[in-house]
């Protein structure tokens, strides 16, 4: 079969799956848009996500780890099947982790944020105990892509006519350079979460899954520009959760998150760089709805933040602190001018 799939329109996915689950579905929609591939169906005994992406491959992929990973923790859809390469999947109900931590504040939102930590490391060691999902393709691994993970703040500087960082790029390849050896779901930003009626926090979209360190997903968390926790306490919450079985000395871990965590901020920076040149500001609310890269000079100023935070606990990154500060600045700035409000720019 090819590696791309075929377009199909909503009525015909619709008849597709209304003749593999053997009951008619009675609405389908696209709350995502339909460009992401990903369908919500109702029948009369049950809610569904229908994915059919474009590419085969990430079908497949979740398809495979839902498959195994879903009898081991309730922290991800439960699989229904898989044929004619679109994927059938429990539709998790309750409410976005991107909303409901943005509706609490104080310890409510410390305790939602230690439960979200806690939901990772779960969501790991469940894959990790499964030997196909423990040896997952890796991802991250290739020169290219930590040649350009390394090269990010250089990246930053020019792109916002910034003071230059200094940079030992060898050592910084040298160092992020891991061996592919734990189970991860990658994309671990809150719009990929739900907090169900039970209050458990369950995530969702497991396409990019793969093998690599495991601090990755904690660095998408914390290095998500729509999250408000602070990196100070995520630090905090992610040593108090840490599993007693986790095997992994725990202080290299913290390290190497801190490395990690500071290249990946930059990265998001320089996203949410090109998306306002494209497409100007975005409102908080669409943002959140709808997943959206956060393209607010509020959210970049967050990012800037992280990276400055994390930043100054590696010896490697610790020079870039005078460049994030003027990143910060430069989207304060922008934040501060009267034309930049909470609506979307047409």
């Amino acid at each position: 079969m090819a590696d791309k799939t075929r377009k199909l329109s909503p009525e015909q996915i619709a008849a597709k799956a209304s003749a593999f689950l053997g009951e008619r579905v009675l609405r389908i929609a696209a709350p995502g848009g339909r460009s992401r591939g990903s369908f919500r169906a109702e029948t009369a005994s049950r809610s569904l996500i229908i994915s059919v992406r474009p590419e085969l491959r990430r079908n497949q992929r979740e398809a495979l780890v839902l498959e195994r990973l879903s009898p081991r923790t309730d922290l991800c859809p439960a699989f229904i099947g898989f044929e004619d390469g679109i994927l059938y999947q429990e539709a998790i109900a309750g409410q976005r982790l991107g909303e409901a931590i943005r509706a609490v504040e104080g310890a409510a939102k410390r305790a939602l944020a230690a439960k979200t930590v806690r939901s990772l490391f779960e969501l790991q060691e469940a894959g990790q105990a499964d030997a196909t999902l423990a040896a997952l393709p890796p991802i991250g691994v290739s020169d290219n892509w930590l040649i350009g993970v390394a090269a990010g703040i250089a990246e930053l500087a020019t792109a916002l006519a910034l003071p230059p960082a200094p940079v030992d790029g060898s050592a910084l390849i040298a160092a992020i350079t891991v061996k592919p050896d734990r189970f991860i779901r990658w994309d671990g930003r809150s719009g990929n979460a739900i907090v169900s009626p039970e209050g458990r926090v369950r995530w969702f979209d497991f396409e990019f899954a793969a093998c690599r360190h495991g601090a990755e997903d904690f660095a998408w968390l914390i290095g998500d520009e729509t999250w408000p926790v602070e990196a100070a306490t995520m630090f905090e919450l992610v040593e108090e959760n840490w599993p007693v079985t986790r095997d992994q000395d725990r202080a290299a871990f913290m390290d190497y998150l801190a490395l990690y965590t500071t290249m990946h901020a930059i990265q998001r920076l320089l996203l949410i760089t090109r998306e306002a040149k494209r497409r100007g500001w975005n409102a908080t609310a669409k943002i959140i709805k709808r997943d959206l890269v956060g393209v607010r000079p509020d959210m970049a100023v967050r990012v800037a933040q992280v990276a400055q935070f994390c930043a100054q606990r590696h010896p490697l990154t610790q020079g870039f602190d005078a460049t994030l500060k003027a990143a910060e600045a430069r989207f304060q700035s922008l934040l501060d001018q009267a034309g930049v409000t909470d609506q979307p720019q047409s």
